[in-house]
């Protein structure tokens, strides 16, 4: 059997093409907490104007998002 992987035309990069989320995630997270990433991004928009990010219609999945507290029975 060939190996497939010499026949495709890949990038060379300095970083691994393996995402590795469970190994690489939780060391991102613990360097941007100790720049303190959020809290920069916040004071930077402080008094800045809010936006709703608003993907289309509402859709009901079940009777009870269309149903306000005061009409519950």
């Amino acid at each position: 059997m060939r190996d497939w992987k010499d026949t495709l035309n890949l990038p060379r990069t300095d970083f691994p093409m393996k995402a590795n989320l469970p190994v690489t995630e939780p060391a991102a997270i613990a360097r941007w907490d100790a720049m303190d990433l959020y809290g920069k991004i916040r004071a930077a928009r402080k008094g800045a104007p809010k936006y709703l990010l608003h993907d289309g219609r509402r859709m009901p999945t079940a009777r009870s998002t269309w149903v306000t507290r005061s009409t519950r029975s």
